[in-house]
């Protein structure tokens, strides 16, 4: 295993971690009236994004029990395309 995937892997927990924090007790008008949340919960999802396609670069066999890491990845690439 590649040294730097330990370390992908913990930013996309993390990261998953915030998404739950930010959004406990939190409705989807809140999500959608709160223009700092909305992109809080955005720069996490691309954050797993751009960990789960760094480790597919290096081991993507090690991917293959993670559920939904390809949406996980063209999720990321939505929300980049979205700010050009």
């Amino acid at each position: 295993m590649a040294e730097e995937i330990p370390k992908w892997l913990r930013d996309a927990k993390r990261a998953s971690e915030n998404i739950q924090n930010f959004l406990e007790d939190k409705s989807f008008s809140d999500y959608q009236n709160d223009l700092l949340l909305r992109s809080a919960v955005e720069r996490q999802f691309e954050t797993i994004g751009e960990a789960i396609k760094r480790i597919r670069e290096k081991d993507q066999a090690l991917l293959e029990g993670i559920e939904g890491w390809r949406g996980a990845i063209s999720f990321r690439n939505i929300l980049a395309s979205s700010r050009l």
